[in-house]
């Protein structure tokens, strides 16, 4: 009989990501654990967990221990217990965490819609010596949720802000819906609609998310200030209700002078007869701060192909930077015989710990047109 490899390794992974994931979002719900500390020689520990009635919605238990766990046991009201011995219950060594001081992470099945009361767990460990902790998180959530993200820096004006959202169904990601974002930006300006997108990609057509249920759109802004961010879906509970749901956030743009009026430069070196040898284009830009800022300009070509340009300069501290690229004549002949006089440019700033958009314009008028009907041998 044929046997298939078990890549353990990845399954491994796969597993902390969820355990990661999950503890995140117990974590961010609770900002006060609750610690307690058993008594020198205690072997089992006790606590009440008050759960409120609610529609459709799940119960979340992780708790940190510095003992050593026997048994794992949650006592719902007027039902049976549940027992878990703690070796099957999703789990993190505490060797493998940033804080191993809190002990090892353990996280309970999620419960649906639990009965409202008091659920006491009950955790048999080793003897304590006085010193041990176990700190409990504990988080009821709705069954539905949307989660929506932004960049967390400001976004400069004429860049472009990566928006997420994640729509979950008792914790699980779902891809059946089609979210859109309502973008207000401040003053009296129209309100913006953009559909969020699964299957959202780069501008090399590289996919940006690859788990499912993730739904992303870009939104460039053309003015400083707060930008009010939404989405409004409805979903179905259980008893066929609707469910209304609606995320909210701010985006903050920030001032960007130079992106009001971007004008590159572009000089034509000639042939014999006056044919087109080759052509080199200049941007001048303000870099806001240290970092490789990386220009690409790319013209359309013929056969859906496409002619792109780049340029990069190593910016040690902010201040006035300037962009140079050449359209060699190997490129040149890519080009479909005709004038040019637009390109698509965007500029892009890489930091430590992040590389964000910070400004593009597609069909930018060039200064001068490129003609490339008459290209040199």
């Amino acid at each position: 009989m044929a046997t298939t490899p078990c890549n353990c390794a990845e399954r491994l992974t796969q597993a902390l990501r969820r355990v990661a994931l999950l503890l995140a979002l117990v974590a961010g719900a609770q900002a006060a654990p609750q610690v307690l500390r058993p008594a020198s020689g205690a072997q089992q520990t006790s606590v009440d967990i008050p759960v409120e009635p609610m529609g459709d919605n799940r119960l979340l238990i992780q708790f940190d221990s510095t003992l050593t766990l026997h048994s794992i046991r949650l006592q719902p009201p007027n039902a049976p217990a549940l027992n878990w011995p703690p070796a099957l219950t999703l789990s993190v060594p505490r060797q493998q965490r940033q804080r191993p001081e809190l002990g090892d992470a353990y996280l309970l099945p999620q419960q649906r819609n639990p009965a409202p009361g008091p659920w006491r767990l009950t955790l048999g460990h080793a003897k304590a010596s006085g010193r041990d902790t176990l700190t409990l998180l504990t988080r009821q959530l709705p069954r539905f949720e949307l989660l929506l993200k932004a960049p967390g820096r400001p976004v400069p004006e004429g860049g472009v802000g990566l928006i997420d959202l994640r729509v979950l169904d008792h914790g699980v990601a779902r891809d059946d819906v089609r979210p859109v974002l309502t973008v207000q930006p401040p003053g009296r300006a129209p309100a913006e609609t953009l559909p969020m997108q699964s299957d959202l990609r780069n501008n090399r057509g590289q996919r940006i998310g690859i788990e499912a249920g993730q739904f992303f759109t870009e939104y460039q802004p053309r003015q400083p200030g707060a930008h009010q961010l939404s989405v409004d879906l409805t979903l179905t509970d259980s008893l066929q209700r609707p469910v209304p749901l609606q995320a909210r956030l701010n985006l903050q743009v920030s001032a960007a002078p130079e992106a009001r009026d971007v004008r590159p430069s572009l000089s034509l070196q000639t042939g014999p007869g006056g044919c087109l040898n080759s052509a080199q284009f200049g941007l001048d830009w303000q870099a806001s701060e240290p970092g490789l800022w990386l220009l690409s300009l790319r013209l359309a070509g013929a056969s859906s192909e496409a002619v792109e340009l780049s340029a990069h300069v190593d910016a040690k501290s902010a201040g006035p930077v300037r962009f140079t690229t050449t359209l060699a004549p190997r490129l040149l002949k890519r080009l479909q015989p005709r004038d040019y006089s637009e390109a698509d440019l965007q500029l892009v700033l890489t930091a430590p710990g992040r590389s964000e958009i910070v400004y593009r314009q597609r069909g930018l008028r060039l200064p001068r047109t490129l003609p490339a009907g008459s290209i040199c041998d």
